[in-house]
């Protein structure tokens, strides 16, 4: 279990920690000028290799691994182009600055055919962050302080713990590059930085991240370890006032997407209740498939559409929602034979 040791400090937290998984998480909504519309999520993980027990990544002989994971949807037509780096090369020069920055190569074909990309996630002043990728150069500037889960940003559940902080109100201009296709953007992110010193791989959760119109942003989740949940929630008001509590509901509905891949069924709808503050909120998916695959874990991460109540008043707003734990019926050799082009980066 990872040790409480205080509250979240920044910036030095928002740099790398000795733990044995950790993550920097980016996920957002894009217009492009003619009224194009577009969900994003890119996240690149740091593990220790020999402690975090990712099939095939604990084999190779290095002490630390990176890899990241992208998923860019047209929410109007429903193409996506999903990219999973299995393995990350991080600049010397990452992680020693006073403020956020990683300098990473990702590879666009398998090793033996070249073709990498330099990546970059850089906080060139507080809260405020430069995003480039393949497909992304985005400029995010915060709108909220810091959401610190939990309260100070440590979490409990059950025999695990982690640190997990927010920014939940990002607002986002740069260039999306999209099948073959470039466009200006404007919009809206959520950023999630979380470690902690356990292992995930037997783990399940359903997780999201609320962004009302009345400028309420909430996180929340559901985390299942050996069959018992955990429940939480942490908001965030317009004025900066937060709130957490573990009273919580998350009831999954009736829609459902089986992939043709993974061969995993996921729920696409789900009611949020929390009691204490009078919440009662339906969160559906906006598109079914938007699966993305890593060795033999695999995951459901995409947008969705928020309608519900605060007590009296309605609100509306979009959100993402991230189901793990899922774990397909076939035998790692099948999976990635099903999935072969997005564990190899190519997009589809």
């Amino acid at each position: 279990m990872l040790k409480y040791n205080g509250p979240v400090q920044f910036p030095k937290d928002e740099l790398a920690h000795k733990n044995i998984v950790e993550w920097w998480y980016v996920n957002g909504f894009l217009n492009g000028k003619k009224g194009e519309r577009f969900s994003f999520m890119n996240c690149l993980f740091k593990v220790d290799n020999k402690r975090s027990k990712v099939p095939l990544l604990s084999r190779l002989p290095v002490k630390t691994v990176y890899f990241f994971h992208s998923i860019i949807s047209n929410l109007d037509t429903g193409e996506k182009e999903t990219f999973v780096a299995p393995y990350c090369i991080v600049s010397r020069d990452s992680f020693t600055k006073d403020l956020l920055y990683i300098n990473f190569l990702t590879e666009t074909k398998p090793i033996l055919l070249g073709g990498y990309v330099n990546c970059l996630l850089e906080e060139y002043e507080i809260f405020k962050y430069k995003l480039k990728t393949e497909s992304l150069d985005l400029n995010l500037f915060y709108n909220k302080p810091p959401m610190l889960e939990g309260g100070k940003g440590y979490l409990k559940m059950y025999n695990k713990s982690t640190y997990y902080y927010s920014l939940t109100d990002l607002s986002v201009q740069g260039i999306l590059n999209f099948k073959h296709k470039s466009y200006q953007v404007v919009g809206k992110a959520w950023m999630d930085h979380q470690w902690a010193d356990t292992t995930y791989s037997k783990d399940r959760w359903n997780w999201f991240s609320i962004q009302l119109n009345n400028g309420l942003d909430l996180m929340c989740f559901e985390y299942i370890e050996d069959g018992k949940s955990v429940y939480h929630t942490t908001f965030i008001y317009p004025d900066g006032l937060q709130k957490h509590t573990d009273k919580i509901e998350i009831i999954s509905e009736k829609r459902k997407w089986k992939s043709h891949r993974s061969g995993n069924l996921y729920h696409l709808d789900w009611k949020i209740i929390i009691p204490d503050e009078d919440i009662e909120l339906s969160v559906k998916a906006v598109l079914t498939d938007q699966e993305v695959g890593f060795n033999a874990i695999n995951y459901w991460e995409g947008a969705t559409k928020i309608e519900g109540k605060i007590g009296k008043e309605m609100v509306s707003g979009n959100g993402f929602m991230e189901l793990v734990g899922e774990y397909s019926p076939w035998g790692s050799l099948a999976f990635i034979k099903n999935t072969a082009w997005e564990v190899f980066g190519k997009k589809i």
